[in-house]
């Protein structure tokens, strides 16, 4: 039988019910004043509270199942320029993560100026 990847227990059903009935049930141990820093960290860069929760929180639970230190982590996310924090936090979040679900980026293309022009539009 080939590997399945997914985020699921393949196993049975009873399996896959009991995963979603535990699925909110982590317990994280972190500071307060370290889910501050890490929450405000994320809320300067997206100024949107909701989606820097989001990401406080993937963050720090990424470093736990890595046996990191989530502060740690955040020190390296600040010395990176903003250009390229989004890269290495998908690429930091998809260590954890199956290959069937892995975090992207969504770039602009740029058209080359002498291409456009020949593009009827």
């Amino acid at each position: 039988m080939p590997t399945i990847y997914s985020n699921l227990p393949t196993d049975n059903k009873e399996v896959t019910q009991q995963f979603f009935q535990q699925y909110f049930d982590k317990n994280i141990a972190i500071s307060e004043n370290e889910l501050s820093a890490i929450t405000g960290y994320f809320e300067t860069r997206t100024k949107n509270k909701t989606a820097a929760n989001a990401l406080a929180l993937a963050v720090i639970s990424g470093a736990v199942e890595q046996d990191l230190r989530p502060m740690e982590i955040l020190d390296q996310f600040k010395k990176l320029p903003q250009q390229q924090l989004d890269t290495y936090l998908a690429y930091f979040l998809n260590l954890t993560r199956y290959p069937t679900s892995l975090v992207g980026l969504s770039t602009i293309p740029v058209t080359n100026q002498y291409v456009a022009r020949s593009i009827l539009a």
